[in-house]
């Protein structure tokens, strides 16, 4: 690893270690919740298209957070657990 940040060695292998958290959340984007290139005409589209990737992130988190039996399932699998889930919105 090449950085020009000083740190000790065992904050370089945190960070080193850390990495496949980032991974994993990119793993969870393309295989997941199928994130493929998208033709975005605005800048708005762009930022829906982050947003709504951003969320649904973080919805299969908080599923693996709260619930322990899912914490070593893969998005695909997550994805398709819960396929039958539905939410109903009153106004």
């Amino acid at each position: 690893m090449l950085t020009n940040k000083e740190s000790s060695a065992s904050e370089t292998l945190e960070l080193y270690r850390s990495r496949n958290a980032v991974e994993a959340a990119f793993l969870d984007l393309k295989h997941g919740i199928y994130w493929r290139p998208a033709r975005c005409t605005s800048i708005d589209a762009i930022k829906g298209r982050i947003l709504v990737s951003f969320l649904a992130l973080f919805c299969l988190s908080m599923v693996r957070f709260l619930y322990p039996e899912f914490k070593r399932k893969t998005a695909e699998s997550l994805v398709e657990d819960l396929s039958s889930f539905s939410l109903t919105v009153v106004k």
